[in-house]
């Protein structure tokens, strides 16, 4: 199985590796997605940064890994 850590980008690191005291699935906003009754499945957003302190490209990273039914890959990502 691919771990979550493995699955993130190379370049981008989540938000806890600036901050290890926060453990990472506090930092992740979990959330169920329902079509009517109907669950599809329980999802992480998970935010990812810029590692170098000298750059100012200011890049964010949010990445949506469904949890639950299977293994961690992401199934959505959003930049800006």
């Amino acid at each position: 199985m691919t771990s979550l850590m493995e699955s993130l980008s190379t370049y981008m690191v989540p938000f806890n590796m600036f901050f290890p005291e926060i453990d990472l699935l506090q930092s992740g906003s979990f959330f169920k997605v329902m079509r009517g009754e109907e669950e599809l499945g329980i999802f992480m957003a998970l935010e990812l940064y810029c590692p170098d302190p000298d750059c100012d490209c200011q890049k964010v990273l949010i990445q949506f890994f469904e949890v639950i039914n299977q293994e961690p890959r992401a199934h959505a990502s959003l930049s800006y």
